[in-house]
């Protein structure tokens, strides 16, 4: 049923991008709007990310370096949690 939704989510914005009077509008980037959904998913994912929980270092990457891209700097003490948080993940055994 998510699977659905999420296939037919991707697929309303393909038909918008395709359509060329809607072009222009589907492909602008609402920066603010990408800011706040990063910045949130630093510090708690939605269920839909509960099959990914292996890969939270990588979205944790992935997050802090879209903000960078956005030009958001995070302050000294998200910092200090992203690396904490990456260091709890770290193995002493093999990295």
């Amino acid at each position: 049923e998510e699977q659905i939704a999420t296939e037919e989510a991707c697929q309303r914005c393909i038909d918008e991008i395709c359509d060329p009077e809607l072009r222009r509008e589907a492909a602008s980037l609402l920066t603010r709007e990408h800011r706040t959904y990063c910045a949130s998913g630093l510090w708690r994912l939605s269920a839909g990310y509960a099959s990914l929980d292996a890969s939270r270092p990588w979205l944790c990457y992935w997050i802090v370096h879209s903000l960078s891209i956005l030009g958001t700097r995070i302050d000294a003490a998200a910092a200090d949690a992203v690396i904490n948080f990456i260091g709890r993940c770290r193995d002493p055994d093999c990295g």
